[in-house]
C-alpha cells in the first residue's frame, strides 16, 4: 500500500511538472473542431505572432497540413497578406474552424469561429508542433472570436 501510494504522488509530480515544462516552452495542447470532427495536436504560442484579418481586426493562427486535414474540399478559404522577415507582401490561405480549446494545466479557452492560414510546407516541418497561435489567445482573448456576420463579412 505504501508503495503504491509513492508511486501515485511520484506519477503526480510527474505529470505536474511536465505539463509546467511544456508551458514554460510555450507549447500547449489544442482541440480543434470542425463539422463535429475533432483533432488533438500541439500548438506553439508564439507573442510575436500579430496576424490579423481586415476588416474586423481578425487574429490568424497558422496551421500545418494536418490541421487542414479535418477540412472539406468544398471549405471557402480568404486570403490574408501578411510581411515578414524576407518576404513584405506575403499572401495566406485561411478558413474558418468551428472551434479551437487551448488547454494547459487544468485550465482551457475555449474559441468559437476562429480563422487559421495554411502554413506553407516547410515552415512547420519537423517541427515539435502543429501550429503556431496567435498573441491574441492570452493578451485579448476576447479578439479571438468573430461573430457569423464577421465572418461572413471577410469573405
Amino acid at each position: 500500500l505504501i508503495c503504491g501510494g509513492g508511486f501515485i504522488i511520484t506519477y503526480l509530480i510527474l505529470v505536474s511538472w511536465c505539463e509546467r515544462s511544456s508551458i514554460s516552452r510555450g507549447l500547449y495542447r489544442v482541440m480543434l473542431v470542425e463539422n463535429g470532427k475533432r483533432l488533438y495536436i500541439t500548438a506553439f504560442y508564439d507573442s510575436g505572432n500579430m496576424l490579423r484579418r481586415s476588416p474586423g481586426n481578425i487574429p490568424v493562427h497558422i496551421g500545418s497540413g494536418k490541421v487542414f486535414e479535418l477540412v472539406s474540399d468544398e471549405k471557402e478559404y480568404v486570403d490574408v497578406p501578411y510581411r515578414s522577415l524576407g518576404n513584405e507582401e506575403g499572401m495566406i490561405k485561411a478558413c474558418f474552424f468551428d472551434e479551437l480549446i487551448v488547454e494547459y494545466g487544468s485550465k482551457r479557452h475555449e474559441f468559437k469561429n476562429v480563422l487559421i492560414g495554411r502554413a506553407s510546407a516547410n515552415l512547420l516541418k519537423n517541427s515539435a508542433y502543429d501550429m503556431i497561435l496567435n498573441e491574441a489567445v492570452f493578451s485579448d482573448p476576447k479578439s479571438m472570436e468573430c461573430d457569423l456576420g464577421e465572418r461572413a463579412g471577410s469573405k
